[in-house]
């Protein structure tokens, strides 16, 4: 719409050029300089600094569930090893002769397999509670940064919105036929 305007405006100032034909009442349209639209946001330096967080809690957050996902693989083949401890022992004991040192040796094996399997489930759940509290850090640095680039939008539209009209005006301006220039 605002370049529909302009387009109108700058028809309407070759048609005043052309009914003017001394030079005086010329207007030339080079006199319109138009000025750099630089939108520069005030808050751009802690806009930088909450994507910068955000971006490190994505990383730490990343790096929580890797490290969840290789407790809860580690606790899955402790789990494995465990049962086919116990299948083995089942063989034994279904068996017409088995020696109570091989026996002995299984039953050890998988206590010793019921104590690695406590401490990942122990690990599984500080892991579970860590990566929870990165998601925590990361959706509040993530609402911090989008609100801070929300914000510097909407200046930015309104910046463009006040020049579109300053711009408008000056058209208008030199679209008035009764305007002289010197």
């Amino acid at each position: 719409m605002f370049h529909q305007r302009l387009v109108r405006y700058r028809d309407r100032i070759r048609l005043i050029n052309r009914w003017n034909s001394s030079r005086e009442l010329t207007i030339a349209e080079d006199t319109y300089e138009r000025r750099p639209m630089l939108f520069q946001f005030r808050l751009e330096s802690v806009l930088k600094l909450r994507q910068r967080e955000r971006e490190h809690e994505r990383q730490s957050a990343a790096f929580a569930r890797k490290r969840h996902a290789e407790f809860i693989a580690r606790r899955d083949t402790i789990v494995q090893k465990r049962l086919s401890v116990i299948s083995e022992l089942r063989q034994m004991n279904c068996a017409e002769v088995w020696v109570s040192d091989h026996v002995q040796r299984r039953q050890s094996h998988i206590e010793i397999l019921n104590q690695d399997l406590l401490r990942a489930e122990v690990d599984v759940a500080i892991a579970e509670t860590q990566l929870a509290e990165c998601l925590k850090r990361l959706i509040s640095a993530d609402q911090a940064a989008r609100a801070l680039e929300r914000l510097a939008e909407l200046q930015s539209a309104e910046f463009r919105r006040k020049e579109d009209g300053i711009e408008l005006r000056r058209f208008e301006d030199l679209a008035k036929p009764d305007r002289r220039v010197a």
